[in-house]
């Protein structure tokens, strides 16, 4: 059996830490989880939001110069395209926002590790 220790986050993922393998090579080591009240990155509201805006700010600013170059040079159909495509944008910027946000785990809580005391310094 593989010996190590599993860790299960509030978002329900897990933080898997192996520092024995066996021949069998197992999926997780043969331990209880512990716990923490914390989320992963990905889980985490503040993230997910940065990370979202980042995408669709940069795809903005990409279809944005087009269009600008579109419509300096005439192309009336170009440009219209190119401003659907930034309403689009906008719609999927914001359904991406309003999911992360059903599926947000507060995170905000102070992260208590197993096997510490929650007064004891890191």
């Amino acid at each position: 059996m593989c010996q190590g220790s599993i860790t299960e986050l509030a978002c329900g993922h897990l933080l898997v830490h192996f520092s024995l393998r066996c021949p069998s090579n197992c999926q997780y080591p043969a331990v209880p989880p512990a716990y923490i009240e914390d989320t992963c990155a990905a889980c985490h509201l503040k993230y997910s939001i940065e990370q979202i805006n980042f995408r669709y700010d940069k795809l903005l600013d990409e279809t944005r110069t087009l269009y600008q170059a579109a419509v300096r040079e005439c192309r009336q159909e170009d440009a219209d395209a190119l401003s659907k495509k930034m309403a689009q944008q906008g719609f999927d910027r914001s359904m991406e926002l309003a999911h992360a946000a059903k599926r947000r785990v507060s995170g905000c809580t102070d992260v208590v590790w197993p096997g510490k005391r929650f007064d004891e310094s890191s």
